[in-house]
């Protein structure tokens, strides 16, 4: 059973309200998000850190990707920066490296770099309810319903590469994309890989059940699942580094 991890990252400034340290240091998230993976993960076998083109990126964003190039590993994992066009926003970066990768790992982690993991293990409590659940395509933070079809709420969590090689062989891709305007990419996205997801006969679940999902709304936490159950990832706006 092998795992790949991929970070979609970004180095500008972002349409959401922004950690007041990400304003200046443009590789917080980031470096939060890969020395958190170093220390509670044991079970990913590569992590990629997908790194979309940026006009303007904030001081400290690309040193921090040259950094990791020439480290080449977090902690004892392999990691890799894939630069790519910004197209398709996140859910272009899940589909380009799917589309180099494909079935050399059997899961893929998705996460974009300002939800930062905070369990330790919680890559192989989510590797262990995929094993005991061979029908379910997509573990992710929330399910949510569009009249009566489900799709990822918040599209963050670990796929199955038999469901997502299936969608592939089906479309050429996981998701097709036009440029990198937000609600295209929320459209064919995070709804379109969620339904083509079930189309490919697998389910969409979510761990609400389990554990709590923290959301950033408007400068707002919410929280989806039961507050009192431990998160396993938290919000980069409200992170502080230690």
């Amino acid at each position: 059973m092998s795992a790949c991890y991929v970070i979609a990252s970004w180095g500008g400034r972002r349409r959401k309200q922004d950690n007041s340290k990400a304003a200046s240091d443009g590789a917080f998230y980031l470096r939060a998000h890969v020395g958190r993976l170093a220390s509670l993960c044991k079970n990913i076998d590569r992590i990629i850190v997908a790194a979309p083109k940026c006009p303007s990126p904030i001081r400290g964003y690309e040193e921090y990707l040259r950094e990791l190039e020439a480290q080449g590993k977090a902690g004892t994992t392999p990691i890799e920066v894939f630069r790519r066009p910004n197209i398709g926003l996140a859910y272009g970066s899940y589909n380009d490296v799917y589309g180099r990768y494909r079935t050399r790992f059997d899961y893929y982690f998705v996460a974009e770099d300002d939800y930062i993991p905070a369990l330790p293990g919680f890559d192989g409590i989510l590797l262990e309810r995929m094993k005991k659940s061979p029908k379910c395509g997509f573990l992710c933070g929330l399910n949510w319903m569009r009249g009566s079809r489900v799709h990822a709420g918040i599209f963050l969590g670990v796929l199955r590469a038999a469901a997502l090689e299936k969608i592939w062989l089906r479309q050429g891709c996981l998701a097709q994309f036009t440029g990198s305007e937000y609600l295209e990419a929320e459209e064919v996205g995070q709804v379109g890989i969620s339904w083509a997801v079930v189309d490919s006969g697998y389910e969409v679940l979510d761990w609400t059940q389990h554990y709590s999902s923290p959301f950033w709304y408007n400068g707002v936490v919410k929280i989806f699942g039961d507050p009192k159950l431990p998160p396993l990832y938290v919000l980069g706006q409200t992170f502080k580094s230690s």
